[in-house]
């Protein structure tokens, strides 16, 4: 079955607004994810404690089911797309830097602050400090979860 370009186009346009950047509650709808990613890169479980949104507390405080110990974790979404996040240790003090592979494209980070001190690698816009990266998430993940407590979605 072929589907003509009117409706490519209409599904094209559903998901950008109804699930992507279009929509302008879209940030909170992935505020799980992100205290799940953020927590699996520092081992810090603050961040799935204190979300009271998207995360499924009784999987996400139980190490059984949340484990972070692993130098290897897999989410599954659907369709055929492969989002990488990789941690590194890098350099003689084994400062720690986060780069992301959407397929197989490694993504500019473009958030992560400019400057010596910031950015690894000579001025490498692929590869960012774990620290930085975090500080400039943050801010996006407070005003995301003013989104969803106004909203409750």
């Amino acid at each position: 079955m072929r589907i003509g370009p009117d409706y490519s186009y209409y599904y094209d346009l559903d998901k950008y607004y109804n699930h992507g950047q279009g929509n302008p509650l879209g940030q909170a709808e992935g505020l799980g994810y992100v205290a799940e990613l953020f927590t699996r890169l520092t081992g810090d479980t603050k961040w799935v404690e204190q979300d009271q949104s998207k995360v499924n507390q009784t999987l996400d405080r139980s190490w059984v089911t949340f484990p972070l110990d692993r130098s290897s974790y897999v989410d599954f979404s659907h369709d055929n797309h492969r989002l990488t996040v990789e941690k590194m240790a890098c350099g003689p003090r084994q400062n720690e830097f986060v780069r992301f592979i959407l397929n197989d494209m490694v993504l500019n980070i473009t958030s992560c602050k400019s400057g010596h001190d910031y950015r690894a690698f000579n001025e490498d816009p692929t590869i960012c400090q774990l620290s930085h990266f975090l500080e400039s998430r943050t801010g996006l993940l407070e005003q995301s979860k003013n989104l969803h407590e106004q909203c409750s979605i």
